[in-house]
């Protein structure tokens, strides 16, 4: 049992940008997985990184051109795709309505939305090139956001600490985070109250 164990992990410490890559091909979460694991030492943070975002897009451009596939317009006529477009919250099907770049951003941070609303904005047929830019873009800011917040939870909150040089200084940048939020969410609440 044990050799079998120690091949496994010299193959995965042997392919750790392949591993991001098809991480980030099934699942985002998987990624935060892998960055937690670098975050303690286990794997270099940059090939995850790479790897998960390049992933990420590739996977992206799967669902996106699988909405524009003929099995979707199947079940277009079938009238079987509406049902899946209704688990899109109202507000996020709105800005994806309007602003289709909020759209595949948004996507990328509420759990659940990430294929059926790439899906469907492959469905409406929105130019490849503005997809692909919008997209590209959206990995990046959700993998440089998450993915050194994953490596810090690997890292431990006493390293974070020893980092901000006390417990006053973390729990200011705590209190910024929440105000910009909390900022960020009344922004957003403001937007929708004017649609």
């Amino acid at each position: 049992m044990v050799p079998i164990f120690l091949t496994v992990y010299s193959f995965i410490k042997s392919n750790i940008f392949l591993l991001s890559f098809f991480s980030g091909m099934i699942a985002e979460e998987l990624v935060l997985f892998l960055a937690i694991l670098a975050g303690k030492g286990e794997m270099p943070i940059i090939l995850v990184f790479i790897g998960g975002v390049f992933g990420a897009i590739l996977a992206d451009q799967i669902y996106y051109f699988f909405g524009r596939s003929r099995f979707i317009k199947y079940l277009e006529r079938k009238h079987l795709v509406s049902k899946t477009v209704e688990v899109l919250p109202k507000f996020v099907k709105d800005f994806g309505e309007k602003n289709r770049t909020f759209g595949i951003f948004i996507s990328k941070f509420i759990y659940g939305t990430r294929g059926v609303s790439l899906i469907s904005l492959g469905a409406k047929k929105i130019p490849y090139k503005n997809f692909l830019f919008s997209d590209v873009i959206a990995v990046f800011c959700w993998a440089c956001l998450m993915i050194p917040l994953a490596w810090l939870s690997g890292r431990g909150i006493s390293i974070f600490l020893r980092i901000t040089r006390g417990l006053e200084k973390f729990l200011f940048i705590c209190l910024l985070f929440i105000l910009i939020y909390f900022l960020a969410m009344r922004i957003i609440f403001v937007l929708m109250q004017k649609n």
